[in-house]
């Protein structure tokens, strides 16, 4: 339940802000970005960095 939220904010974040990705993995409260990767792409399979390279092509 609470991935299906991080999940949902960091899509939303990703798509409709231009933080960076390590104040996004700040604002969703993990305390290293680096977990937030591991996370993102155990997820969708990428990196948040090439998720949001897609959205803009």
């Amino acid at each position: 339940m609470v991935n299906g939220i991080l999940k949902k904010e960091a899509f939303q974040l990703l798509e409709s802000t231009n933080l960076s990705i390590e104040k996004i993995s700040e604002k969703l409260g993990y305390s290293d970005p680096t977990n937030f990767y591991h996370a993102f792409k155990n997820w969708t399979g990428t990196t948040p960095k090439k998720f949001r390279k897609n959205l803009k092509n």
